[in-house]
């Protein structure tokens, strides 16, 4: 390998693998082409790097790069760029088998210190990286679970699963192998199942079962229950259903604790790798999970087993069947494999025959809501006199305020039913308890109701900051925050009870909001985005229970 570069250049390139005719740094001079011939300012003597592979750029003091049609591809992150990508500090780039890092000079404490007085930001450390995936870098993904017992199958939740776009951090074994250096499995477990039911609660129906596991570590103290506690206080009414390893039946005192514990937080149960232990039925029988997943060793290719392997699970499945407890099926690749289950009792299945784990908007069979925001259509306001009017007739040093009224009834000189009458009352003295006590700073807070939200357009989106028990407490996040905007509230029915939702802001673009949603995070608040047509059905359905 040979390198051509210069030394007066902002940019630098790190390699993982210097040596003979490849430096430990690369100084980038924009244009800089990257290719196997020489005379670029990267020659890279490999065969995997085309002739003319890639170019970097410069614009607007940003540096981006461009595949240039190469036969193997130029790589950032781990992901193949088919346009031109902005690149950052700590930045993977890959062209063809050879990688290196992004740096940029005096934009990064940490230093590489070269001979002389000669320095250079260096590439994000593994530590750096993992740090950024429990941040943002976590890409939910979800695998498909079907129901095979009836004549036709039937969908009933997805297996929450976990991916990234952060170079050597892509699957699960290497986000855990990392975790483990830095003994962090316990909260990278947490993080994977929380942004997991949160891209759930924005997209899939509510009444879809969401499998999501743990990991051993959790079970060392609380940390489980308390995650799973979290996680029904942000999502009370959606199915959940937990899975644990079989070894957590060793110490039965313990699981009955946490038995007991998700039981009152009406989280289910699965105990997965069944069969491939030593547990014993009665404690089986007095434990009762919800579902036991099955060894996936002891079904691989069920359909071509002999005779005793078959009567083996079919007795453990009739067993399991007669203690109330669900059984189920991984890793299921094949017609043979689908129909051997089926005839031997399986109920629950998973596997590449049935989908392959994907992001949420790419699951098959949903109602195309991500592909309608990247429409980019603008939500459907209120007319902008009507917003003026509103504005101009409340004093600035008080918090602007819509009454809870919809165009609609502001037609109407009496409420349409008396229960209609007794709700807008409530609302009222809600409205003016949040009115008194606002921070007198903040002259730009609106406070709107349901139907507010019904008059956006649906294919936006919307940032969920909480579920109180009371108006009170939703009122509180509101007046303790100088945060301007428009905020809504609305009723959704839980499993026990009814909750108020606060969410803030409309966006026409999922990636708006999740800027906007920093602002709250960033004051050590947990928000995350949601569908506006996934709030819309939660509005309509607690309306038709009223």
């Amino acid at each position: 390998m040979q390198a051509y570069f210069t030394t007066n250049a902002t940019w630098y390139l790190i390699s993982q693998e210097p040596g003979p005719g490849l430096p430990a740094k690369i100084a980038i001079t924009p244009p800089f082409r990257v290719g196997r011939r020489e005379g670029f300012d990267l020659c890279l003597n490999c065969r995997t790097v085309s002739g003319l592979h890639a170019e970097l750029v410069e614009e607007n003091g940003e540096l981006w790069i461009e595949d240039l049609n190469s036969t193997n591809g130029t790589y950032v992150d781990g992901t193949r760029i088919r346009v031109k990508t902005i690149l950052r500090d700590g930045d993977m780039v890959q062209f063809g088998s050879t990688s290196f890092s992004i740096a940029s000079a005096g934009r990064s404490a940490a230093t590489l210190v070269f001979d002389g007085n000669d320095s250079v930001a260096v590439p994000e450390s593994t530590e750096e990286r993992f740090h950024r995936l429990l941040r943002d870098g976590v890409v939910p993904y979800f695998q498909p679970i079907y129901d095979i017992s009836k004549s036709k199958r039937q969908r009933i939740g997805y297996e929450v699963l976990g991916r990234s776009r952060l170079f050597g951090l892509k699957t699960p074994d290497q986000m855990f192998a990392a975790a483990t250096d830095f003994e962090m499995e316990s909260e990278l477990s947490r993080v994977l199942r929380l942004r997991g039911v949160e891209a759930a609660a924005a997209e899939l129906p509510e009444e879809q079962v969401l499998f999501v596991n743990t990991h051993s570590t959790e079970m060392e103290c609380s940390n489980i229950l308390d995650s799973m506690t979290e996680l029904r206080k942000k999502f009370p009414s959606r199915s959940i259903m937990l899975e644990l390893p079989e070894q957590v039946l060793y110490t039965p005192e313990t699981f009955s604790k946490m038995c007991n514990t998700l039981k009152d937080l009406e989280v289910k149960l699965l105990l997965h790798d069944f069969g491939a232990g030593q547990i014993r039925l009665a404690e089986l029988s007095e434990l009762s999970p919800n579902v036991v997943k099955f060894d996936s060793a002891l079904l691989q290719e069920i359909d071509k087993a002999d005779k005793k392997r078959h009567q083996l699970v079919a007795a453990m499945v009739k067993m399991s069947a007669e203690l109330g407890i669900t059984p189920m099926a991984e890793y299921v690749e094949t017609e043979g494999e689908h129909e051997t289950l089926k005839q031997l009792g399986f109920v629950f299945v998973q596997g590449f025959y049935y989908g392959h784990p994907a992001p949420v908007e790419s699951l098959e069979g949903q109602t195309g809501k991500s592909a309608m925001a990247a429409a980019n259509t603008a939500p459907k306001m209120r007319p902008l006199e009507q917003l003026r009017n509103l504005e101009n007739s409340t004093p600035k040093a008080e918090v602007q305020i819509d009454a809870f009224e919809t165009p609609m009834k502001a037609k109407s000189e009496a409420p349409e039913t008396k229960a209609e009458e007794n709700r807008d009352q409530a609302d009222s003295k809600f409205i003016k308890s949040i009115k008194d006590n606002a921070p007198k700073a903040s002259s730009r807070i609106r406070v709107h109701d349901g139907q507010w939200l019904l008059d956006q357009s649906d294919d936006c989106f919307t940032i969920q900051l909480m579920f109180a028990s009371s108006e009170d407490e939703a009122g509180q996040f509101v007046t303790q925050r100088d945060q301007p905007g428009d905020y809504a509230i609305y009723r959704k029915r839980g499993m026990k009870r009814d909750w108020f939702v606060l969410v803030y802001g409309v966006f026409n673009q999922r990636d708006l909001a999740k800027t906007a949603s920093a602002k709250f995070e960033g004051a050590g608040h947990s928000s995350w985005t949601r569908s506006l047509s996934s709030v819309q059905s939660e509005i309509r359905s607690f309306e038709i229970g009223r």
